[in-house]
């Protein structure tokens, strides 16, 4: 929009402040004739009077007054978090330097002796009604925006599970910490069968609503597919390819449509998992003698390529092994250094506190507190954890070693 179509909105509402009745008049003529609407107020109280009871583009205050002076005025005015971003000029006979500094100070816009030049009160009118526009347009921006993260952070919540599967012989916990923009992070964990767990955590391409719907979108396809077939582990890991199908089909008009995903099924009686890790981080598999193992990708990321394959690994959870999950907001939170927490602080973690899910999860929670210091997280934290309880090998025999020390192997997958 240029400025002669816009010529209107530059008109503003402006209240006059000055003891004189002569100089209020003059000033009035003068800025109406410049076709805005004037406010007189002949003190300081009556000024903050109206001002609570109206809104005003600009306020032209005199320095000097009787009971409340300019400076007074213009520090109530600074102190209301309603009005203190009022434009006001300080207007005075008066060649006082130490108070117009002070006024200043204060964040007094312009300053204007008197007697009042009409040319140079027009020009600095003007101007300072155009950077009140256009601060009032990035407010309004501002709060959308906000608005919107909001909305986005609310979509977020509603598709992550309200209460987690309570299953015999296995304990679950998981973890959401939002960082300060939207992501897409998101977690689910449900039971397509009696005999199975489905495990998913996942990283969508994306800021604010958008993520946040497809985050939703990913979620209920992912649930739907998993129940053809009566939610058999077939079914449930052809998911992810049906899923990365649709979102090509669909949605491929959006180069930024993709997500990381990492899908698992674990038969409850057998700790028998069956996984595709799309693309997504690795997960961390401790076992209950004190190794670990990664379960590194095994397939693209969804909504890339329907050539590259989606492989399916399995493994075993074994009673004491535990199974952590998480997003890359974990591993690439960053502290004031701009160094990563990174997979090996990770792993360390898990090595030194795998008692419990909940436990683990906590303790990684502190650690990046810890490591992040003063810099806020840039990207969501999310981590779900799943342990096999019962008597570990060593306890069923006694010709089992003993636990071992903590110690990280780099398997790639499972068999």
């Amino acid at each position: 929009m240029n400025r002669l179509s816009d010529h209107n909105r530059r008109q503003g509402h402006i209240l006059v402040v000055d003891d004189s009745v002569q100089e209020r008049i003059m000033l009035t003529r003068l800025l109406e004739r410049m076709g805005h609407t004037v406010v007189p107020a002949g003190n300081g109280h009556e000024a903050l009077e109206r001002l609570t009871h109206d809104d005003f583009d600009l306020v032209l205050l005199d320095l000097i007054m009787p009971e409340m002076d300019g400076i007074q005025v213009l520090e109530r005015i600074r102190s209301d978090p309603l009005r203190k971003h009022i434009p006001v000029f300080i207007i005075s006979a008066l060649d006082d330097m130490e108070s117009i500094v002070r006024c200043v100070e204060l964040g007094a816009e312009d300053y204007l002796p008197k007697p009042i030049n009409e040319t140079l009160l027009r020009a600095h009118v003007s101007a300072a009604l155009e950077k009140k526009w256009l601060r009032d347009q990035e407010r309004a921006y501002l709060a959308a925006i906000r608005r919107e993260m909001e909305l986005g952070r609310q979509i977020q919540a509603d598709f992550m599970p309200v209460d987690l599967p309570h299953i015999s012989s296995w304990e679950i916990a998981a973890r959401f910490l939002p960082a300060g923009e939207v992501s897409g992070d998101f977690f689910d964990v449900f039971q397509p069968s009696d005999a199975y767990i489905s495990l998913a955590i996942g990283d969508v391409s994306g800021k604010g609503v958008g993520a946040a719907l497809f985050v939703a979108l990913i979620r209920t396809l992912l649930r739907a597919f998993s129940e053809i077939d009566n939610g058999n582990p077939d079914s449930v890991l052809n998911a992810v390819r049906l899923v990365n199908r649709y979102i090509l089909r669909h949605h491929q008009q959006r180069a930024s449509t993709f997500a990381t995903l990492f899908l698992g099924v674990l038969t409850i009686q057998t700790g028998e998992l069956r996984y595709i890790n799309a693309g997504h981080v690795p997960a961390v598999l401790s076992r209950w003698d004190g190794s670990q193992e990664l379960l590194f990708p095994s397939g693209p990321m969804v909504g890339i390529t329907e050539i590259l394959p989606f492989e399916e690994h399995s493994t075993q959870l074994n009673p004491g092994d535990l199974l952590l999950l998480y997003t890359d907001g974990v591993t690439e939170a960053m502290n004031t250094k701009y160094q990563l927490f990174g997979i090996e602080r990770l792993q360390e973690v898990v090595c030194s506190d795998a008692s419990s899910p909940r436990q683990l999860l906590q303790s990684i929670e502190a650690h990046l507190i810890t490591h992040s210091g003063e810099t806020p997280f840039s990207d969501d934290v999310t981590m779900l954890a799943i342990k096999r309880l019962g008597d570990t090998p060593e306890k069923l025999s006694d010709h089992l070693p003993q636990r071992r020390p903590c110690h990280v192997t780099q398997t790639q997958n499972g068999r």
